[in-house]
């Protein structure tokens, strides 16, 4: 066996991982490729015969289109996968650029000082999800807890416009609220707009959150998130990419995170996208997979939201609160009321003006009397009368001018 392959094993690097590191690198703009080869042959016999050339590639100081004008031949001699001899050519051809410049020793390394790890699909935290999508990447780059990906049993991402108008933040927030009330994962893709409102919604409410990014985790990108992605971390969260060390965010890569979005997902909810917004590739990947998908509703005459709307008339659920949410995410989702009020709770035998403002409380975080009269949509008085009377009964708390649910008493 070849030399680096060997040293990596003796650093605790089994041929399965290495393979998958090499061909996750190797092959990131050539999935289907990949998966075509791996129908004929296994990943570590791909792996070496691959690593092998690019080696003698690096040794002989050639570039890979005069190695394969004049060493054709050489993609044959070397004991190779045994894979039909045109795919085999043309998977050489197209994966070899980026075969030479692979050291493996060079990625992790430089990975771990920037406080990134992996996970390739022999480790215990690979996502179950995955299971349903075609052409799955062969690694995953991460900081945070990867246990996340696999520890909650509802996931829901929610992406949208970046240049999100107040509706779509105040829905987005508002619907967050609820989900983490209910104990429902959100993920979304670190961007502006909405993507930030669904990631700072649930991080006020004391939930973790997922992103998933378009580029190496090194990289913060956008840069006016940092330190949105720094809070995600240390609140323990997770943010997770597809791709190594040195990558830059391209529409490429954009558009396969939206597809990773959508796979590491029970549903997909889109809040404000016009007909060009990406968040339409997502909603799209999420039909593909036979996961649930909605939108939120938005005025008819702005082209802000055209793209959601037409979601909902080609059959995505309208999403106005966190239980529509629940109803697309499937079995888990059948029993909504017992998620969102379990009985015998808080809301049993309350009026009805009381019920929609504690609705609108939640139990981790502080709201103002304005903030709850622009959620229930009542009058400030009706609104005050009502947080009153659910003082009294225990039902809320009251510090500096906001409000919160009560902790409920076993």
């Amino acid at each position: 066996m070849l030399a680096p392959i060997e040293k990596a094993i003796a650093a605790g690097y089994p041929l399965s991982v290495q393979a998958n590191l090499f061909l996750g690198y190797c092959t990131e703009l050539w999935e289907k490729s990949l998966t075509r080869m791996l129908e004929q042959a296994s990943a570590e016999e791909i792996f070496v015969w691959l690593y092998e050339i690019a080696l003698l590639i690096q040794k002989q100081k050639i570039s890979v289109n005069t190695f394969l004008t004049k060493n054709i031949e050489t993609i044959f001699s070397i004991k190779h996968p045994q894979v039909d001899q045109k795919l085999l050519t043309h998977f050489a051809q197209i994966t070899l650029p980026r075969a030479i410049t692979y050291d493996f020793f060079e990625i992790v390394e430089a990975s771990e000082r920037e406080g990134i790890s992996f996970i390739t699909p022999e480790s215990e935290h690979w996502p179950q999800r995955f299971d349903r999508i075609d052409n799955a990447p062969r690694i995953l780059w991460y900081k945070g807890d990867i246990s996340l990906l696999n520890r909650y049993e509802q996931v829901v991402g929610i992406v949208g416009s970046r240049a999100v108008e107040k509706q779509g933040k105040d829905s987005t927030a508002y619907i967050c609220d609820q989900l983490a009330d209910a104990g429902v994962l959100t993920v979304s893709g670190g961007a502006i707009g909405v993507d930030s409102v669904v990631h700072t919604s649930a991080l006020a409410n004391e939930m973790p959150t997922v992103a998933v990014l378009a580029n190496s985790l090194e990289r913060y990108y956008p840069s006016c998130n940092r330190a949105l992605f720094k809070n995600i971390v240390r609140e323990g969260g997770l943010l997770v990419s597809a791709h190594a060390i040195s990558s830059a965010p391209t529409r490429w890569r954009f558009l396969n995170r939206n597809r990773l979005l959508a796979a590491l997902t029970d549903g997909i909810v889109v809040v404000q996208a016009s007909y060009r917004s990406g968040s339409l590739n997502t909603a799209s990947h999420a039909s593909d997979i036979g996961i649930g998908v909605g939108a939120v509703p938005g005025p008819i005459f702005t082209i802000a939201w055209n793209g959601s709307n037409q979601l909902l008339k080609d059959g995505a659920s309208p999403i106005t609160c966190g239980k529509d949410v629940l109803a697309i995410i499937g079995p888990l989702g059948n029993d909504i009321d017992a998620k969102m009020a379990k009985p015998g709770s808080i809301f049993d035998d309350l009026p009805q003006q009381a019920r929609r403002v504690l609705d609108s409380l939640s139990p981790r975080t502080f709201k103002t009397t304005d903030k709850v009269v622009e959620e229930t949509n009542l009058s400030s008085l009706d609104v005050l009368g009502a947080l009153g009377y659910l003082e009294i009964a225990g039902k809320i708390v009251k510090k500096e001018g906001r409000w919160k649910r009560a902790t409920p008493t076993v």
